[in-house]
């Protein structure tokens, strides 16, 4: 059963542009927490540049590229993959090629390669099926605004989206998905509604987002933290356990929805560039 805030949460992996742990507490790596300045977009503290160097991440390090990511379901202890990614970028930190591979029941797995061609304030999309076709074809043009982040597409149609000065979205229009508004706060979505439900966030505050979601998707920043619950207006909860590497990067998110049976569950896994 895929949670609900999965859903949103790769929201943006979903819509036409892209077409795209263990269960209970929280098991950390023996690291020391990265200090809150580290995360706040400025250059402070004895950072040598902004939320790097000192007692933050090296400067230079790409530590939330992700490489793979794969979605899973597990219902009554039968884990079924839904969707797996492999990422290439390029030389600027901007993806260029994106391998989406995704299962239905009871039919292959199908697979889309997808490439990114940069020009100014826009991006060409082109895919195919590399085991179908031999030339790509053009899926979409993505329109960016001055942060470079999506503000409409050729293949969305007209769009209204939002984003504050440090890039978080505050609400979108996209064709064919829900309009929908979000309250950030000291750097974390607080909350998220659309036309059916609102959901509320809380966080755990001594553990960063490493996971740079936005260099994949084109919409905006993340959180500056990792989610800890998401409750929804509905009366059900999300609760989200993670596991990590040596860096503190996350390898693997599960959630728990309040509502599932037992044995019911999804979760995420990550590589990532060193």
């Amino acid at each position: 059963m895929r949670s609900k805030t999965k859903t949103i949460l790769f929201i943006a992996i979903a819509i036409a542009w892209v077409a795209i742990a263990g269960i209970g507490g929280c098991t950390k790596p023996n690291f020391e927490p990265t200090p809150n300045h580290c995360g706040n977009g400025v250059k402070d503290g004895d950072e040598t540049g902004v939320d790097c160097g000192g007692s933050c991440a090296a400067c230079g390090v790409t530590t939330g590229k992700i490489k793979t990511m794969r979605m899973i379901d597990v219902d009554n202890g039968v884990s079924t993959t839904q969707a797996s990614y492999e990422y290439t970028y390029d030389a600027q930190g901007r993806i260029s090629v994106l391998y989406w591979v995704y299962y239905l029941s009871g039919q292959p797995a199908d697979t889309i390669k997808l490439t990114y061609t940069y020009g100014t304030n826009s991006v060409i999309e082109l895919g195919f099926n590399p085991y179908t076709a031999a030339v790509p074809s053009v899926r979409d043009t993505l329109f960016l605004n001055a942060q470079g982040y999506v503000i409409s597409s050729t293949r969305s149609g007209a769009a209204i989206v939002a984003y504050d000065a440090e890039g978080h979205i505050l609400s979108s229009a996209i064709q064919g998905n829900p309009v929908y508004t979000n309250v950030y706060t000291n750097g974390n979505r607080t909350s998220y509604t659309d036309n059916a439900q609102t959901i509320t966030y809380t966080y755990l505050t001594d553990t960063l987002e490493y996971r740079d979601f936005g260099a994949i998707n084109f919409e905006g920043k993340g959180n500056k933290n990792l989610i800890h619950v998401a409750s929804f207006s509905s009366g059900s909860t999300d609760t989200y356990s993670y596991e990590y590497d040596s860096k503190g990067r996350v390898t693997k998110e599960t959630i728990v929805a309040s509502v599932a049976p037992a044995g019911t569950y999804s979760y995420s896994t990550y590589t990532y560039f060193d």
